[in-house]
């Protein structure tokens, strides 16, 4: 059965000749500084009023500038930690030595009776 014989509602459409598309965009050539063509390239475009060079100086000169930060900044986190580190030991240390002499008082006290008098003062037996 050919596509003929079908009525036209049920005919698929035919395919439009390539000669009719239009093109979206017009390549312009822009001319690199040597007289040769330069591709169209999407994103940031280089600046014409700052040559290269001194473009690539100070794109190395941000650059080092930004490792000696972070350098100084992992470095400082570093004596940090160690300061923290010795702070917590410290800190556990104290911890430790409360918690023997809270132990101590509770032993002294289970062993010593204690007498209330009348103005709720209290003497040791």
């Amino acid at each position: 059965m050919s596509d003929r014989s079908l009525p036209q509602r049920f005919r698929l459409p035919l395919p439009k000749p390539i000669n009719d598309v239009i093109p979206c965009q017009q390549q312009t050539l822009n001319l690199h500084p040597a007289g040769k063509p330069m591709p169209n390239r999407r994103g940031r475009k280089p600046l014409a009023t700052m040559p290269l060079g001194k473009k690539r100086v100070q794109n190395l000169t941000n650059k080092e500038h930004f490792v000696n930060v972070k350098e100084n900044y992992i470095r400082n986190l570093k004596l940090r930690a160690l300061d923290l580190e010795v702070l917590y030991n410290s800190a556990q240390d104290e911890i430790k030595t409360l918690n023997d002499r809270i132990a101590m008082l509770e032993k002294r006290l289970a062993t010593c009776f204690f007498q209330v008098d009348k103005k709720r003062n209290y003497k040791e037996c």
